[in-house]
């Protein structure tokens, strides 16, 4: 069973590498703007009975002076951000539809839970050993 954990471990640090250094390049390196908020998708999830999560859809403009739209790839409540809301984006200059509501929280939390998971499975299969 260690090493079913020490793979899980392996696969949750990968996949948080890969996120932090995606969210870094568009932090970093990308341009920052303000969008608005445009609508809500709705998606249900039923992992632990029915919850819906709501997908925040962003209007900006880019630097080309052209309009793009994207739906942000974490739920917020609609009435935290209602529709009609200005919010800030990164994104990347070469690709906007690569872009993010420009949160802290939004950019760096879901690298951190990933990596507090690889850690938590790295210990399981550490002290299973």
């Amino acid at each position: 069973m260690s090493w079913y954990f020490g793979i899980c471990a392996l696969a949750l640090f990968a996949g948080a590498t890969f996120l932090l250094v995606a969210r870094a390049r568009l932090s970093l390196f990308g341009a920052r703007t303000s969008g608005e908020v445009v609508s809500y998708t709705e998606r249900m999830r039923s992992s632990r009975g029915e919850k819906t999560s709501y997908m925040p859809h962003v209007r900006f403009v880019a630097a080309d002076m052209r309009e793009h739209t994207f739906v942000s790839r974490m739920g917020a409540q609609p009435s935290r951000w209602p529709v009609g809301t200005s919010v800030p984006v990164a994104f990347l200059e070469r690709d906007p539809s690569r872009a993010e509501i420009a949160t802290w929280g939004r950019l760096w939390i879901a690298p951190a839970a990933l990596y507090l998971f690889a850690a938590a499975m790295a210990y399981a299969a550490y002290t299973a050993a």
